[in-house]
Order: structure tokens, then C-alpha cells, then sequence
């Protein structure tokens, strides 16, 4: 990596001294700046944090709500327990978005009818239009982001991060 993406990432051009005396004792030290899982867990925070503080500015929403809104609108609706598998967040975050999402008049939640303890959610006319009118906008940041990329490689990217994705849901704990 040079040091102008270095310099990019806010990141300093030398080892600190404790790392540099860790390298010297042949311990191992993760870098970040070379390190490809941190360097996705950076971008990810960094553009939930953005994506966050525009929400809730301009839409009134979290990102774990327009998370769950997006993923509705896909699939029409879906149980919590499948929002948490496929959106990989865990139940209470989950669980916390769905009652503000309710509260806010955006979805529908209905017992399954095979087993009233297991609910349905969908988005209602509100959340529909709501989803319609963020979407525009998340497009937009997405655009933008995403410019200094041709197209090959954002389909690349993507191939990528799929294949990734796939190594991790295999991967055995503990390493």
C-alpha cells in the first residue's frame, strides 16, 4: 500500500515503537492497513456511521430499520428469525427495530398461522413509500461511492465479497 492510501485511511507511516520492538521479538501483529478483513470492517463502519446519521436526519430511521425495510421490500415479507439470518443481525437489535418500525406506523406484524408465536412482517403502504423515497438516495451515496470503479470491477467486487461470504459462512470455529 502506498502512503497516499495511507494518508487516506488516517493511518500512521510507521510501525509504533511497541510493534516495531513485537515484530523484533517475532511476535505476530496485525496491520491494518494490510489486512483485508480490517479494511472491510473500516469501510462497513465507516459507511454505516454516514449512512446513519443521514437516516435519521433526513428519514427519521436507523440503519437497522432501513436494513429490515430494504430487506422487505425484497421478499414482501419475512419472520424475525429469517430478518436476523439473512441481514446477520441478532434478535435484539432486530427486536428493537421492529417495534419502533411499528410504532412508527411503517409495518404489519401478524402471527403465522401455523404457530401464533411466530410472526409475519411486511411493509404497509407507509413503509413502501418510505423504502421508495430512501432508496433513491442510498443509489445516490452508492454512485458515488462506488465512481472511481468501472464497471468490471464493481462486478468483480461483488463476485468477490460473495465468494468471501461463502468462506466465512464455512469456516469452522474456533480457527
Amino acid at each position: 500500500m502506498d502512503n497516499s492510501s495511507m494518508d487516506a485511511m488516517n493511518l500512521p507511516h510507521k510501525p509504533k515503537p511497541a510493534a516495531r520492538a513485537a515484530a523484533r521479538r517475532h511476535v505476530d501483529v496485525l496491520d491494518h492497513a494490510k489486512t483485508l478483513s480490517a479494511q472491510i470492517i473500516i469501510l462497513a463502519n465507516k459507511i454505516t456511521a454516514r449512512s446513519s446519521s443521514l437516516l435519521r436526519r433526513e428519514f427519521g430511521l436507523g440503519t437497522a430499520e432501513w436494513r429490515i425495510m430494504a430487506l422487505l421490500a425484497i421478499h414482501g415479507s419475512t419472520s424475525p428469525q429469517q430478518m436476523c439470518t439473512v441481514i446477520a443481525m441478532d434478535k435484539a437489535a432486530v427486536s428493537r427495530a421492529l417495534r419502533a418500525m411499528e410504532s412508527s406506523g411503517l409495518i404489519d406484524i401478524t402471527p403465522q398461522e401455523e404457530n401464533s408465536r411466530w410472526l409475519t412482517v411486511s411493509l404497509n403502504r407507509t413503509g413502501r413509500k418510505l423504502h421508495d423515497r430512501i432508496v433513491a438516495v442510498v443509489l445516490e451515496r452508492e454512485r458515488r461511492m462506488t465512481a472511481s470503479l468501472d464497471p468490471a470491477e464493481q462486478a468483480l467486487m461483488l463476485d468477490m465479497l460473495r465468494r468471501m461470504h461463502r468462506c466465512v459462512e464455512e469456516m469452522p470455529d474456533p480457527v
